[in-house]
């Protein structure tokens, strides 16, 4: 028996390296491969503070593996400069916005659909924008809320 009275910090750790194992598996285009070495601290406090905060969205199979992994903040207008994707800087608060941004988003065997169906759920009525950089295209995209409108409206 061991005298470890913080389980919560194994479990963090125990999620952050599953999370860390499937993307770094199913990193098709090898983006994240190069900023994760070179930044590696800045990439598992990333990945530790979007799950302390619960904003990490976690999909499994019936088998409870891994298939979908999907991490965002809350950001104001004025902080979204804080954000950067090849150190993984955060700005200091992550939870408070009226701005929703995908930091990561990494699927093999999940549904996409499942993590904007929970994002509509939570959001509808507070967020104005979501945005995400697209690696790929190296663009960012951005998506106006039309649902807060809507919500407000009636």
């Amino acid at each position: 028996m061991g005298d470890n009275t913080d389980r919560t910090a194994d479990r963090c750790r125990e999620i952050i390296n599953e999370v860390d194992n499937f993307i770094v598996r199913n990193d098709k285009n090898k983006v994240f491969m190069a900023t994760r070495q070179q930044y590696r601290w800045n990439y598992f406090l990333h990945l530790s503070r979007l799950y302390k905060a619960g904003q990490l969205f976690i999909q499994r199979n019936d088998k409870d593996q891994l298939i979908g992994v999907c991490g965002w903040i809350l950001v104001n207008k004025e902080d979204e400069n804080k954000i950067n994707k090849t150190t993984w800087a955060l700005p200091r608060d992550i939870s408070e916005g009226e701005n929703l941004c995908i930091t990561i988003c990494v699927l093999f065997g999940g549904n996409i659909h499942d993590f904007r169906r929970e994002f509509r759920r939570r959001f509808a009525e507070t967020v104005d924008e979501v945005f995400w950089f697209d690696i790929p295209h190296n663009k960012f995209i951005r998506r106006k809320n039309i649902l807060k409108g809507a919500v407000y409206a009636t």
